[in-house]
């Protein structure tokens, strides 16, 4: 699985991973992250439509779910870069993006 791959690699060498799972339906790839680096302290973000996130709440609470494209930026966004976003996924304070809708 890709997924498994390009989150390891962003991993390594880290303590802490913070992930932005575009189209993140219920966070179910949060439970693919977590069994993948069990050891790593996972920053897990999903962005979908409010129906969505409303169940995704109630099945992943470890996952935070966003509705709106702009809180869901904002909350990855490391101080002091909010006024200058990119597409550039560092600038966007997560070390990996994944859509779920590409």
């Amino acid at each position: 699985m890709s997924f498994a791959y390009v989150l390891s690699r962003a991993a390594r060498s880290r303590e802490k991973l913070s992930v932005l799972d575009w189209g993140g339906t219920f966070g179910h790839y949060y439970l693919i992250a977590r069994a993948v680096l069990p050891e790593i302290d996972l920053d897990y973000h999903c962005f979908d439509v409010p129906s969505i996130c409303e169940s995704g709440r109630e099945r992943s609470p470890e996952v935070t779910f966003h509705d709106n494209p702009a809180d869901a930026f904002a909350a990855r966004l490391r101080p002091g870069v909010r006024e200058r976003i990119t597409s550039l996924l560092p600038r966007l304070g997560c070390d990996l993006a994944r859509s779920g809708r590409s």
